[in-house]
């Protein structure tokens, strides 16, 4: 598996996206109000695992965010688990 990968936000979907060995791995938020999104859904698929895709997902998604102003309601748990890990993306906890 390449380490390289491209990330892109798919904001019809409300997903943030990758393509890695023709499989689809995704992060996927839904509006939680006007400023606010909920991060609810990572996912990798099981063959594609333990390669860091979900934090490179997280980690894109978050600075993301940040960079467009939002805040963040981590109802997925690896996102609430890697925003625990990551003090710089605390502040956009909701």
């Amino acid at each position: 598996m390449s380490t390289q990968f491209v990330i892109h936000h798919d904001e019809s979907a409300k997903r943030f996206i990758t393509t890695i060995e023709d499989q689809d791995c995704f992060l996927e938020y839904k509006d939680a109000d006007e400023h606010t999104w909920e991060f609810f859904h990572t996912f990798v698929p099981e063959s594609l695992r333990h390669h860091g895709i979900a934090a490179k997902l997280a980690e894109f998604a978050l600075t993301f965010a940040k960079q467009h102003h939002k805040k963040i309601t981590p109802t997925c748990s690896y996102v609430m688990n890697f925003i625990a890990k990551n003090k710089r993306f605390r502040d956009l906890v909701d």
